[in-house]
């Protein structure tokens, strides 16, 4: 029988009351577990500090650092409280970006009839001072403490997750094996198809991630930076999760290629055939691409400054240092990998 809504229960004979929301620890929670409402309320907090503060920011005596640095440490904190758990939607990204543009044009002075566009005021104050980039940092480093414990609820169900696509991958009636093989299918055919939108979408994305990789403040190259360094570090220790996942696919992967009559076997061979026929043919899209690329890459390689030379430099370096070391897991598997060729050949 269905019952109404519970409005109240007792706990040790004291009535307990049911409110659709509450402040815990300085954080709104509410019923439907949104976090607009936090987001919305941290913003109207930070906006209060600033205007409480309105006169030392429009003061001419006081230099633009020593603003900058009081906005860092007294109205970030009162926004970013928390932010570590939030789901941030788009409608909470246009307020979070609304909300910084009109906090960093008090300490400059710049009225909203100056016509000065948002980037302007964001390069004058400069990028690493940016409210969302901080929230992403703060973000990655409480993602990154909780992948350490090995007791964390998110390690587990991160693992399970990849245990589960690896055992849905295994059984060939699976539904998931076969939506990703068609998947995969209507994705060559789109990239076949000169006017097809997908081809013309995937080539603007990489246009734009190129020109990310070329800006020396771009958050995105930051970010990069900052998952192989980590990515690097989880490598180097012998008891971490992700090198014993990285350990399994690649062993999972072997055993597959050695396999005729395995799907991912007949996949790469599909692939491999047709980016060869690709690159036969002069006006691909593909072979234009790639040569750009290496066009680039060689740009990137001979500017001693480009973190691109640093990053492969460290990879180098890194590689070698597994190759001296007799345990290793990357040498073994690169040893068995020059025996099974040797065996098919």
């Amino acid at each position: 029988m269905a019952s109404g809504p519970i409005t109240s229960w007792q706990i040790d004979g004291e009535t307990v009351e049911t409110v659709s929301d509450f402040i815990f620890w300085g954080s709104k929670i509410t019923a439907d577990g949104d976090c607009s409402h936090e987001i919305k309320r941290r913003l109207l907090l930070g906006r209060k500090v600033m205007t409480n503060l309105d006169s030392i920011f429009k003061s001419r005596d006081i230099p633009l650092p020593t603003k900058v640095r009081l906005v860092k440490a007294m109205v970030f904190p009162v926004v970013m409280y928390g932010c570590e758990s939030w789901t941030i939607k788009k409608a909470e990204h246009q307020r979070i970006d609304a909300f910084e543009l009109w906090f960093w044009r008090r300490p400059l002075r710049v009225p909203w009839s100056a016509r000065r566009s948002s980037q302007s005021v964001l390069k004058e104050i400069s990028p690493e001072n940016s409210l969302e980039r901080l929230m992403l940092k703060l973000k990655l480093q409480y993602f990154g403490h909780l992948m350490q414990r090995t007791d964390s609820l998110e390690r587990l169900m991160l693992k399970l997750k990849l245990q589960y696509f690896g055992h849905l991958m295994q059984r060939t009636d699976s539904l998931e094996r076969l939506m990703l093989k068609l998947k995969l299918q209507y994705f060559g055919h789109l990239m076949q198809r000169t006017d097809s939108l997908e081809r013309l979408m995937l080539k603007l994305k990489l246009q734009y991630f190129g020109h990310l990789m070329q800006r020396t403040d771009s958050l995105e190259r930051l970010m990069l930076k900052l998952k192989l360094q980590y990515f690097g570090h989880l490598m180097q220790r012998t008891d971490s999760l992700e090198r014993l996942m990285l350990k399994l696919k690649l062993q999972y992967f072997g055993h597959l290629m050695q396999r005729t009559d395995s799907l991912e076997r007949l996949m790469l061979k599909l692939k491999l055939q047709y980016f060869g026929h690709l690159m036969q043919r002069t006006d691909s899209l593909e072979r234009l691409m790639l040569k750009l690329k290496l066009q680039y890459f060689g740009h990137l390689m001979q500017r001693t400054d480009s973190l691109e030379r640093l990053m492969l430099k460290l990879k180098l370096q890194y590689f070698g240092h597994l190759m001296q070391r007799t345990d290793s897991l990357e040498k073994t598997l690169i040893l068995g990998k020059i025996e099974g060729r040797r065996r098919r050949g």
